[in-house]
């Protein structure tokens, strides 16, 4: 069976929608001169999104709620649309910021719509049209990076921002042809629902609207209390084994999606300058840039359902041990070797066992988690993603800025060792 007309229309406007963030994180690293910013500002740009979302998704539900599907999801192209022009009009570190938080609304609402589309299609198949609104968001993300590098490096990186952002205004002409069943927002409140079930307002609300100081400081707490049990400290119990769980999510978010992905471009422009030769052919900073970071989107296309059954066969703890150790000796590679002939076979590793880490922790977080108290405890490992996630570029361009990239990645690959020992006494603890 294939996707019903509403997902496959709202798939590809939000394949269209993603066309100006994906191509940042390909440019904006590699072109940083381009468009006034210093590497640690770079790191800045790319991940206040993450912390606006945290804030953005539950106003996203809401919003739907209150208005019903189209005119949130039109205002989220509009959002996108100015956004991506931003980004190429836009210089220096403030409107950049200003672009890329905003897109950070745009992608709460973006992502609701898509998941409020596909409640409204299912028929007993939610799984597997999430599985195809997921496949159009990569796709959409695999052609960014590739087309956008190429671009860049014959019209300059500003002019693809431009480019994408006129394409992105053909969101609009699809948008009259979702045709929904008028559920939305009824007295079932779907969704609310749909929040709950997704996770995707992360505020854990307690009566007030949360900032990012006080999830930052919500991190340094479980941080601190899993440090505690691991020297002794505390009680161990199934509480533990979550708490653990939230630290395998934030420092997998905060490493991969995080520092790897955002100093892709400023590490490729440094070992070979604007351009490489590769098997005879002379391949720009952007488009190089774009091609590794594709290797991602191409994992995460492929590998999830193998890894998936891989996890229920041997084991969640197999696939996480193995994934941890496999990201920390590419780490480790690039970090002594800084060439290109080590940093494209090491990212293609890192970028695979990343997929086969959050998607085997997404699974265990489930399983572990206690029915009374699951939404919550999905709710707070969501948060600590994004986190991770958010965080990781702001620390990995600062640190490759500052330190230089064989610090910076022996730093990294320093974390992940740390966060195996971590997860191997938790669960020698709790057997």
């Amino acid at each position: 069976m294939f996707a019903p007309k509403p997902v496959i229309l709202v798939g590809l406007i939000t394949a269209i929608c993603l066309l100006g963030d994906s191509a940042l994180y390909a440019l904006l690293p590699s072109r940083f001169e381009v468009f006034a910013v210093t590497p640690t500002g770079v790191g800045i740009i790319l991940g206040i999104n993450r912390f606006i979302r945290i804030l953005s998704n539950g106003w996203a539900s809401r919003a739907y709620e209150r208005y019903g599907f189209y005119r949130p999801f039109a205002f989220s192209i509009f959002l996108a649309v100015i956004t991506t022009l931003g980004y190429g009009i836009g210089k220096g570190l403030w409107p950049l910021v200003i672009a890329h938080g905003t897109w950070g609304i745009a992608w709460s609402l973006i992502r609701m719509g898509g998941y409020l589309a596909v409640i409204d299609s299912s028929k007993g198949n939610t799984g597997q049209l999430m599985g195809y609104l997921q496949s159009f968001s990569r796709g959409g993300s695999l052609l960014a990076v590739i087309i956008g590098g190429i671009l860049s490096d014959f019209n300059g990186a500003s002019n693809v921002f431009l480019i994408f952002g006129v394409i992105t205004i053909s969101g609009f002409g699809l948008l009259p042809f979702v045709s929904l069943n008028g559920h939305l927002g009824s007295e079932k409140n779907t969704a609310r629902k749909l929040e709950d079930r997704k996770l995707q307002s992360q505020n854990l609300k307690t009566g007030s609207v949360q900032t990012p100081y006080i999830w930052i400081s919500t991190v340094t707490s479980y941080l601190v209390r899993e440090v505690r049990e691991i020297i002794g400290v505390g009680e161990v119990s199934e509480r533990g084994l979550i708490r653990t769980l939230y630290f395998l999510a934030f420092v997998g978010w905060l490493i991969v999606a995080g520092l790897v992905v955002a100093t892709t471009g400023w590490l490729v422009r440094e070992i070979v300058g604007e351009e490489a030769i590769m098997f005879g052919f002379v391949l720009g900073v952007g488009t190089l840039t774009g091609l590794i970071i594709a290797i991602r989107w191409l994992g995460d296309l492929s590998l999830g359902p193998v890894i998936g059954y891989l996890s229920d066969r041997a084991g969640r703890p197999v696939v996480i041990i193995t994934s941890l150790c496999i990201i920390g000796a590419s780490l480790t590679a690039v970090a002594i070797i800084p060439t290109l002939w080590i940093v494209i076979p090491s990212f293609t590793l890192i970028f695979f066992s990343g997929t086969g880490l959050l998607v085997t922790l997404n699974a265990s977080i489930a399983e572990n988690a206690p029915p009374q108290t699951r939404l919550a405890i999905l709710g707070r490992y969501a948060t600590f993603s994004d986190i991770g996630s958010g965080t990781g570029p702001i620390i990995g361009l600062a640190m490759v800025e500052h330190l230089g990239v064989s610090w910076a990645y022996g730093l990294a690959a320093f974390i992940i060792f740390l966060t195996v020992g971590v997860f191997m006494k938790r669960i020698q603890e709790n057997n």
